[in-house]
């Protein structure tokens, strides 16, 4: 491989991000066809449903295709779903070559379509930028190969550790620049995860930032204390999760407001088992916020997938109510290929939590 492959791949990564938040359950893929070092077609798939990104590449190629190199993400599906295979119109369009980051794992393509385009005397190079194409699709990777959601955990702290602190603004401990950036990686899961003390004390909306995009809102309320009076049932799907044996107050009589109930044990929810259950419900990716017994949970229990960290420039000091590790005690968490950027008004750090 040259740099040239190194270059249009990075624009398929590009191209296949735009869609960021809207693909689910599907994963994110971007295309580009390029003949003489030159794209002649380039497109991303937007929506579960519509069009894949090497079909829209290819068409906006045309009969300049024959003979080009296609770049993709993923390996191109083999399988009829909503749409035909991809891997059929590429051979269709006279392909030469397809360079492709990763191999999907999905048991109904896994390697087959890589099998195929070989057969169909097309060379293939499969593994540039692997890394890299893998993170885009973790989500889909992990729903793919475990059948249970992504989690992510969001936090907030000050430089001495403190997620809140007594005072007339105390939900908030960044700047309203942080705060953006936290609702933009919101609405890039498939629903939003909080305890029912957040919606007791702060009473949000948990809203996307995308327009076009709905937030699933799922809320750990063991003893039904929620009322549907809150403005997080104004929009979009809510989820209540409560204890089994709790009985759903009639004040939620024609709602369409969904309740789940599920085990708990120590105080907390089972939360394996709640997993399974959102899954089979569609919903391939959990963004948890919340207290420090919340996202507490979810570290000690070990079924946190990612985390992202954003810390103002304060001390608060005995002000300071709470921690994350106060939460966990003794059973300490690494995080793992840790990505650190220093913003005008807070730091920010996302990492992957290593159980072992």
């Amino acid at each position: 491989m040259h740099s040239k492959d190194l270059h249009f791949m990075k624009k398929v990564f590009q191209l296949a991000y735009r869609a960021q938040g809207f693909t689910s359950p599907n994963p994110m893929v971007g295309a580009v066809v390029v003949k003489n070092n030159k794209i002649i077609g380039q497109g991303y798939h937007r929506k579960a449903g519509l069009p894949h990104a090497e079909v829209i590449a290819l068409n906006k190629a045309g009969r300049m295709a024959y003979g080009a190199t296609l770049y993709v993400n993923l390996e191109p599906c083999c399988h009829w779903g909503r749409t035909p295979p991809c891997v059929d119109r590429i051979i269709a369009a006279g392909i030469k070559r397809v360079v492709i980051s990763v191999k999907d794992p999905n048991p109904l393509v896994n390697g087959r379509s890589i099998r195929k385009l070989k057969a169909a005397g097309i060379k293939v190079d499969v593994g540039l930028m692997k890394e890299e194409g893998a993170r885009i699709n973790e989500v889909f990777f992990k729903a793919i190969k475990t059948q249970l959601p992504f989690v992510a955990l969001k936090f907030a702290q000050s430089l001495d550790g403190k997620i809140t602190y007594r005072g007339k603004d105390s939900k908030w401990i960044t700047s309203g620049a942080a705060r953006h950036r936290a609702r933009l990686l919101r609405s890039f899961y498939d629903a939003v995860v909080v305890g029912v003390n957040t919606i007791l004390v702060d009473n949000p909306y948990l809203d996307s930032s995308l327009a076009g995009k709905e937030m699933t809102k799922v809320v750990l309320d063991p003893e039904l204390r929620i009322r549907p009076d809150f403005n997080i049932f104004r929009r979009g799907k809510v989820i209540i999760v409560y204890r089994k044996g709790e009985k759903i107050p009639s004040s939620f009589g024609g709602s369409k407001t969904e309740f789940v109930s599920c085990s708990i044990k120590k105080r907390e929810f089972v939360l394996k088992e709640l997993l399974a259950k959102l899954f089979s419900r569609g919903i391939y990716s959990l963004f948890v916020e919340g207290g420090a017994f919340t996202l507490g949970s979810f570290l000690k229990q070990k079924v946190a997938d990612k985390i992202y960290i954003f810390i103002a420039k304060k001390i608060i000091g005995e002000q300071g109510l709470e921690s994350i590790g106060a939460q966990i005690r003794n059973n300490y968490v690494e995080i793992k290929k840790v990505i650190c950027s220093h913003e005008k008004d807070y730091l920010f750090v996302e990492g992957y939590p290593s159980y072992e």
